[in-house]
């Protein structure tokens, strides 16, 4: 990867970002423009139905598993 270091790669960079999050927020006024309300609907019910098959996964009602990560990361110390 390439560091913009000099003004003129900076100044590059910074437009070349600027035009990106312009087009994605064009992108994004389209999309909700567009979305209907059973569309909305459905996307909602699969992220509320993704959220309550990670809250209910079986590893997940015994522990966090921050016993776990406290067993690996322990070797760095």
């Amino acid at each position: 990867m390439h560091l913009a270091t000099s003004p003129d790669d900076q100044q590059r960079w910074l437009a070349a970002y600027s035009g990106a999050a312009r087009a994605l927020a064009e992108q994004k006024a389209v999309e909700l423009r567009e979305l209907t309300t059973v569309q909305a609907l459905r996307d909602t019910d699969l992220l509320l139905q993704a959220a309550a098959e990670a809250y209910l996964a079986p590893e997940r009602l015994h522990t966090s598993g921050l016993v776990e990560q406290q067993r690996l990361f322990a070797p760095a110390r």
